[in-house]
């Protein structure tokens, strides 16, 4: 809990400088990941203060970073004098950050989900939405991966697995974030047509996720469109291989299926490609692992 608690305190304090040392920012970053990622980490393990002192400090990288693209883009798009900017000078002191370093940050939110408190502590935050922005402002694969791995662990079966052992269940609440997230972010950016449609695979991902789980819709949101899917996963149950099949089958005609498909079919690098289709992969065995599609009677 020390060293946890330690290591958030190097970021922070390069964060509060007057001007902040990115060489010194990233090689914080990466020491923190290391040690959230570490199989000795006690960080499943920390005080409630110490798990709110890290999701601050990633917040505030992620939510004034995103804010300082923003303010750059618009000022070049619209002609601006000088970028819209707080009193405090926030966003250009943000704007210098290197992806590296947002990299590592997105990295680190990956690993808070995998205990029950932390995807409660990260979906009570602003991490989810400047996590669906990050698309519209990078162009860097390896923070467009993590940022999807991030999104997806949030409400799939690492956090609901890990909610399960802690004696809590965390999995709705990861789902509420990620779906409100990506329709802010949406809204914020509806017409930049790449963002649209991997937000949209991600967003349908987390909802017949949702169903298989027994959620209605109304809890979830009201733009929500998978549910009118031909296959209400909620109400299927198979005992033997036939109907294994028939679920397999019928799960190709679904609307996750056909979106991930499309993104798949977009002109992106081999190592992106692959990433979809892992998370394709994962998905097929997170809805396999729950009780409608249990072997089980």
């Amino acid at each position: 809990m020390h060293l946890t608690q330690a290591l958030i305190n190097v970021v922070s304090n390069v964060l509060h400088a007057d001007t902040i040392d990115t060489i010194q920012l990233i090689n914080a970053l990466v020491e923190l990941r290391r040690h959230l990622e570490s199989p000795h980490s006690s960080f499943m393990h920390v005080h409630p203060a110490t798990e709110t002192n890290i999701v601050e400090v990633i917040e505030r990288i992620l939510l004034c970073w995103v804010c300082a693209r923003a303010s750059q883009t618009d000022a070049q798009n619209y002609r601006f004098e000088k970028i819209v900017e707080t009193k405090d000078k926030r966003f250009d002191k943000y704007a210098g950050i290197p992806e590296q370093a947002i990299c590592e940050t997105v990295q680190c939110i990956s690993y808070l989900a995998t205990a029950s408190a932390g995807v409660a502590a990260v979906s009570q935050s602003s991490i989810a939405t400047s996590l669906a922005l990050l698309i519209a402002f990078t162009d860097n694969l390896n923070i467009i991966t993590y940022m999807l791995r991030a999104l997806t662990k949030l409400c799939t079966k690492h956090s609901v697995k890990r909610a399960k052992a802690d004696g809590r269940w965390e999995s709705k609440t990861g789902m509420h974030a990620v779906l409100h997230a990506l329709t802010c972010a949406q809204t914020a950016l509806r017409l930049r047509n790449r963002f649209d449609t991997i937000s949209n695979c991600l967003f349908l991902l987390v909802s017949e996720l949702a169903a298989s789980l027994h959620y209605k819709s109304s809890e979830l949101s009201s733009h929500n469109r998978s549910f009118e899917s031909p296959t209400p996963f909620a109400s299927k149950t198979h005992t033997g291989l036939e109907d294994r099949l028939r679920i397999r089958k019928e799960m190709l005609d679904t609307a996750l299926y056909l979106s991930i498909k499309l993104l798949e079919e977009l002109e992106h690098g081999s190592d992106l490609s692959y990433e979809i289709k892992r998370f394709r992969r994962s998905y097929i065995d997170d809805i396999e692992s729950y009780e409608p599609f249990s072997s089980k009677p």
